[in-house]
């Protein structure tokens, strides 16, 4: 600590750190100093309005100076800390330096404090009086000899504090122990009962508060001589505990062994034993049980290896090195914390969730590292990074860091839909776990490269070409054009299929309905000096993308009257193998006047299909319709219309006449082809079919016969 303005105090002032409270270790407050002399002592909750608007607008560091006496020194801090005060410095009675206790009650005090002498206090005093403004900066820091920190608890087994402590700092302690960062020894407060007197065997001066003839005693826990657990039942809690640690040490390096035996222990006896004043070899032994089926009868052997704990055993190795170890740290109050060979001065508090912030022993465990880094990297020298356990980010929850990365998680944040973690399998659209479908263009849902996809809703294109074809060897004349045409019903698919991609998929969208023929003694297709044609008519059904019929049904055309079509067959034809007929007979494609338009049925994912004709082609004109007004609308049907329902009638007379013709003729063809396909059937060799019922000689097999 010291006086940083005005000049004339300017200088470091002795003080002494309190014992509670929670001071920044590695850090530095630098505040004004206040001092109120209406509330001098802070034993009663202090005005807030006492400090200055402009100081807590501003958020400025508050210190607050107050005196001794009246009540106790937590109470004074606790009552500074209400007003937003940030430290406290109390002003010794004297000018003596002494170490502010916790009075029981300081376990919730988040601010630190320091003691000061009474001449010192005087001089700020003063000075504030005056008015002067008083900027003081408070310092807390740990040696750092190397980058290796050595730490001390002093505790005894029946300090219900202590052990409150322990089971709160036993993670901590064992994430500082990882790596070999840190080193941590446990040691046992013992009076020395010769030094007091109570070894005199006459006279037996301290009764049950000693073991070993009044060597080493202990303060009795519940403080009552005649009921409950005394101090000879402490000093032997002590022993056993020591000889824990010496089993926890000789196991370093074996699974389940190290320090964490000790932690474990001491927990699990501070649960069981210290709340309930059960300080006895048993309820020890129940302890220990919990840890290793073994750890009682290695603890049992040391005891008695060290000297024993008994009313007529003499020295004991073990507690007569804690006593010399007492004597030469001057420890005189537990529990207690040294860190490099310095008294620590805070807080025995380690609450959850634990940070830096909240647990100011291992803060102040870790400020060590923390000041040699940053003394390193002034140095330009080369700097060890701070243990995990000492950086901010560390994971404190008690299954670590997920695979995941996520502190306390169960691995789901990034398992994919197969659960395993960091797998990036997703649901497709379809829901399928890893899957690569989606929703097609009508709605349905289907894996990439599935067949049935866009078909629910697909645009459906009805067209009609003339193939026509000289006539010789291959085609004589039409019929047999039209049974060159059925057998290569394939070749004409795929040819569409081609000349179309890629609004259609593929052959499969395309569907041969008929091939009828025509016969024509002269040039058919126009051409001038051409010999004898033999002509076809084929019908097709195409299916297209949704969306697309008109404009696959206008490439149709295109295709087939600039010849591209032609080229497409006669290569489909050759793909398929042998003899290429189709071009052999010289044919080709074309459209004429006389077909009708080709239809195209709209594919819709909701509403069903929606026919229409495309508009076009001589002589078609539109009409539309409307209410119509005035007298003529209301006087019925005019002659005009009527012989239009007529010609009209007449007309589907005439195609529905066509149109069975038609039928015929493609179910003629369609019977022709599935005579070809039995035929070839019939012509392979018949595979023999074993009766089930004769595998195993029974007469039934269990096949049902009716139904096969």
């Amino acid at each position: 600590m010291k006086v940083l303005a005005p000049q004339s105090l300017k200088g470091h002032i002795k003080h002494t750190a309190a014992s509670f409270g929670n001071p920044p270790y590695g850090g530095t407050l630098t505040g004004q100093l206040f001092y109120w002399n209406s509330q001098h002592l802070g034993c009663a909750p202090l005005d807030r309005s006492l400090i200055p608007d402009d100081a807590v607008m501003q958020g400025r560091t508050i210190i607050v100076m107050l005196d001794r006496g009246n009540c106790t020194f937590v109470q004074k801090v606790r009552d500074a800390e209400n007003i937003a005060a940030n430290a406290v410095v109390v002003v010794n009675s004297d000018n003596s330096l002494i170490t502010m206790a916790d009075d029981g009650t300081g376990r919730n005090v988040g601010i630190p404090s320091v003691l000061i002498t009474k001449r010192e206090g005087d001089r700020l005093k003063a000075a504030v009086s005056m008015g002067t403004r008083i900027m003081v900066e408070m310092r807390w820091s740990m040696p750092h000899p190397d980058n290796h920190v050595e730490w001390d608890l002093w505790t005894s087994s029946g300090d219900s504090i202590a052990a409150a402590f322990l089971q709160e700092f036993e993670q901590p302690a064992l994430a500082l122990s990882d790596g070999d960062h840190a080193s941590f020894t446990p040691n046992y407060g013992i009076i020395d009962g010769t030094w007091y007197g109570c070894d005199n065997a006459a006279t037996k001066p301290c009764g049950a508060q000693c073991t070993n003839g009044g060597r080493y005693c202990a303060e009795d826990p519940d403080h009552d001589l005649t009921h409950g657990a005394d101090g000879a039942s402490v000093v032997r809690e002590n022993l056993r505990q020591l000889c824990v640690w010496e089993h926890a040490n000789s196991t370093r390096g074996y699974p389940s062994g190290g320090p964490k035996i000790w932690w474990d222990y001491v927990a699990a006896f501070g649960r069981s034993c210290v709340g309930s004043g059960k300080l006895t070899q048993a309820c020890s032994d129940a302890a220990a049980a919990t840890v290793s089926p073994t750890l009682a009868a290695a603890v049992s052997a040391c005891v008695a290896r060290s000297g024993g704990s008994g009313d007529a055993d003499g020295a004991n190795t073990l507690l007569e090195a804690q006593l010399s170890k007492a004597r030469k740290d001057g420890v005189a109050i537990t529990p207690a914390v040294r860190i490099n060979g310095r008294n620590y001065h805070g807080g025995l508090q380690c609450p959850a969730p634990i940070s830096l912030g909240s647990c100011p022993v291992l803060g102040a465990i870790c400020a060590g590292f923390q000041q040699q880094q940053q003394q390193q990297q002034m140095t330009k020298t080369t700097t060890t990074a701070l243990p995990p356990a000492c950086r901010p980010d560390y994971c404190w929850a008690a299954g670590g860091v997920d695979a995941c990365g996520v502190c306390g998680g169960d691995g789901n944040s990034c398992a994919g839909c197969d659960g395993v973690a960091n797998s990036k399998q997703v649901r497709d659209a379809c829901g399928v776990c890893g899957g690569d479908g989606s929703t097609d263009l009508c709605g349905n849902c289907f894996p990439a490269g599935d067949l049935r996809r866009d078909k629910a809703c697909a645009d459906t294109i009805s067209a009609t070409i003339e193939v026509v074809a000289k006539v010789g060897e291959v085609a004589a004349d039409a019929g047999a054009l039209v049974a060159l045409l059925t057998a290569e019903e394939r070749a004409v698919e795929a040819g569409v299929a081609v000349v179309l991609a890629p609004n259609v998929t593929g052959a499969e969208d395309i569907k041969v309905l008929s091939v009828s023929p025509h016969r024509y003694n002269s040039n058919s297709s126009g051409d001038s000096g051409s010999a004898a044609q033999a002509t076809a008519t084929v019908k097709l059904e195409i299916v297209a993308h949704p969306g697309t019929g008109e404009a696959t049904s206008r490439a149709f055309e295109a295709a087939v009257g600039d010849g591209r079509f032609d080229a497409a067959l006669r290569a489909s034809a050759g793909d398929a193998g042998g003899a290429n007929a189709l071009a052999d007979a010289g044919v080709r494609a074309y459209t004429r006047d006389h077909l009708p338009d080709p239809v195209v049925r709209r594919g819709t994912p909701a509403g069903g299909r929606v026919e229409f004709v495309p508009a076009g082609g001589g002589g078609r004109t539109g009409t539309g319709s409307g209410s119509g007004s005035g007298s003529g609308g209301q006087e019925g049907i005019a002659t005009a219309q009527i012989a239009g329902i007529a010609v009209a009638g007449v007309c589907a007379l005439a195609l529905f006449g066509v149109g069975v013709r038609q039928w015929v003729v493609k179910r003629e063809a369609r019977v022709r082809m599935d005579m070809r396909n039995l035929i070839s059937e019939m012509g392979r060799p018949m595979e023999q079919i074993e009766n089930p019922a004769q595998g195993d000689g029974s007469a039934n097999a269990g096949v049902d016969f009716s139904s096969l």
